[in-house]
């Protein structure tokens, strides 16, 4: 069971830690004194349970544990705190326990085996066993249930390459002529067409024993994959995009959660040329709103929430300039000159290596201006 602990006082954070971290069944992913910065990694991180101290300055427990709440109704609350007369409104708010200081190793047991009891009660009426989605950032994955994404071990990189071909033009009819002058077309047509049945015989042997709702139905002449109870990774995160709006402090959270959505390229990690079209598409898409999402970080003078955004950024899409040149202006802001300095040397060897150029006249000038400071 993933598990944040948020506690402003060291001693506490650092006992409740050494606690939890005796018990096997539960992994300890983040540790923060900070309810504001705990409030980020708890919509990034999407832990099972949060242990939450209530008297924090600047954000009460409760009030943390509202937006918990609010945004993850199944995520489990259990309050930890040296004041007893808070029980009622912990409850109130659907705590899992509440757990009085100083902690005892055997109170935080029974606590632990609600928790893991509950787990496991909401997965049997909540998750249903076939729920799959596919996802398609970087490579070829599939998630079911919520647990982690595993790859499909095919017979051939052909049979692959044509079920993600066909999966591109869902819910369309391809005919055979364009799959065998798109996959096979340096071979005999007769032995061409061969593999093509073959390869679609394994991509519909594969789907049926993994029990994924997808089918490839014969039509005119060719094939249409045909989608059924499965959800795309690729259509949710693109119709988030469209929903998500101006970003603001109330939304920037999902903003920040569709940018980190975003792991690498559509089928990226493959190569097909016919796939690059889609690829362009959907990268151009993710840059804007990469982009909005770092003029928000940097109008709200959030400058440690613009650097991780702009790091991010760059190990996503290594050629945008403009992640290195807003890098070097918050460095310089926060008074760092290595990291400026780093920064400016990464983007020189970026656009050398890659296109063989320096950096743009409006990088060298600040650059150089900078320098002289």
């Amino acid at each position: 069971m993933r598990t944040i602990i948020v506690d402003d006082e060291p001693l506490a954070l650092h006992h409740m830690s050494d606690e939890l971290e005796r018990i096997e069944e539960l992994e300890i992913i983040g540790k923060y004194r900070d309810p504001f910065l705990a409030w980020e990694q708890i919509c990034l991180e999407r832990p099972d349970a949060v242990f939450l101290d209530i008297e924090m300055p600047g954000m009460r427990g409760t009030a943390l544990a509202e937006l918990i709440i609010q945004e993850f109704p199944d995520m489990f609350i259990v309050f930890v705190t040296v004041y007893e007369e808070y029980a009622i409104e912990a409850f109130e708010l659907n705590a899992m326990d509440y757990v009085l200081k100083p902690i005892r190793r055997e109170r935080i047991a029974k606590t632990v085996g609600r928790l893991l009891k509950a787990k496991q009660e909401h997965a049997l009426i909540s998750t249903p066993a076939h729920k799959t989605k596919m996802l398609c950032f970087g490579t070829l994955k599939f998630e079911r249930g919520g647990h982690k994404p595993y790859s499909l071990k095919w017979k051939t990189f052909k049979a692959q390459e044509l079920f993600l071909f066909l999966f591109q033009q869902r819910g369309k009819a391809v005919r055979k002529e364009m799959l065998l002058e798109e996959m096979w077309p340096d071979i005999d047509s007769k032995k061409a067409m061969t593999q093509l049945y073959t390869a679609a015989y394994q991509i519909r042997k594969m789907i049926r024993d993994e029990g994924i709702d997808i089918q490839i139905v014969n039509v005119d002449e060719g094939y249409r994959l045909e989608i059924g109870e499965i959800e795309l990774e690729v259509e949710l995160w693109e119709q988030g995009l469209k929903a998500a709006g101006v970003i603001t402090e109330f939304n920037v959270n999902q903003h920040n959660k569709l940018f980190e959505t975003y792991i690498g390229g559509y089928l990226e990690d493959y190569g097909y040329i016919w796939s690059e079209w889609e690829r362009q598409r959907l990268q151009r898409l993710w840059l804007e709103q990469s982009v909005k999402l770092g003029e928000y970080y940097l109008t709200s003078f959030k400058l440690k929430e613009a650097i991780v955004h702009y790091i991010r950024l760059q190990s996503i899409l290594p050629t945008h300039e403009n992640s290195y040149f807003e890098l070097m202006r918050i460095y310089d802001q926060l008074s760092d000159r290595f990291s400026v300095e780093r920064q400016y040397e990464l983007l020189q060897t970026m656009l050398f290596k890659n296109m063989d150029c320096e950096p743009s006249a409006q990088v060298r000038q600040w650059y150089d201006e900078w320098k002289r400071h």
